[in-house]
């Protein structure tokens, strides 16, 4: 592991009550390719927290996507069993779970209770505790996956909401203007290159770029 990295991941092994070690997963600014082959893949987005063991991974805060077959996949109140590919979100408020691949079974807290999706479906925990199902279409589902490939899809956010989502994951700080935070811009960006994300809103929005040791100010 790269020194960059293991400044901002902790990975670490600890026993788990029936003997069986556990990987944890930590992660600040970087998303982290926790495991990645033919049939298992685990993506943890930044600022999430997430614990592996033999036979279940649970998402204990933050997001994370996840491809496997067979695969007990939880959070505090979602339990899944995954067979395919499942994206995964967990607040101190708030959790949802989308199928992206596949199918996936959502049991419920008695043995005999579960519930089968597929490709598109959505859960959501309210802050209330109630559950709410939805749908979503694919053009949706590729937008919500982007940062699994490091990368943001831009439809219809507004300038300063895209700023928050690229000053999330770098140490370079984008800074719109008043003149500039509501104005919209649509397309496929990289979310480690804030600054060509920059030149994009100068050609496109008619920006000013000024510059110091930490910041990209679009005026």
């Amino acid at each position: 592991m790269s020194a960059a990295v293991a400044a901002s991941v902790a990975a670490f092994f600890i026993p788990a009550e029936s003997g069986e070690a556990s990987t944890r997963y930590s992660t600040q600014k970087n998303i982290l390719h926790c495991e990645n082959s033919k049939q298992r893949r685990i993506v943890l987005d930044c600022y999430s927290q997430l614990e592996d063991k033999s036979e279940q991974t649970s998402l204990h805060m933050g997001q994370c996507f996840i491809t496997d077959r067979h695969r007990y996949v939880k959070t505090q109140n979602l339990r899944f069993v995954l067979d395919g590919s499942l994206l995964l979100t967990k607040s101190s408020s708030y959790e949802n779970a989308v199928v992206v691949d596949g199918t996936a079974i959502m049991h419920g807290h008695r043995l005999n209770e579960h519930k089968h999706f597929s490709v598109g479906a959505q859960v959501t925990v309210t802050p209330q505790g109630r559950l709410h199902f939805s749908t979503v279409d694919q053009d949706t589902l590729a937008r919500l996956t982007a940062w699994t490939q490091g990368q943001v899809s831009l439809v219809t956010e507004t300038l300063s909401e895209v700023t928050d989502i690229f000053n999330r994951y770098n140490q370079t700080q984008l800074v719109p203007s008043f003149r500039l935070a509501d104005m919209r811009l649509s397309g496929l960006f990289d979310l480690n290159r804030p600054d060509v994300f920059a030149q994009a809103v100068k050609a496109i929005l008619g920006a000013h770029i000024k510059e110091d040791a930490g910041h990209i100010f679009l005026e």
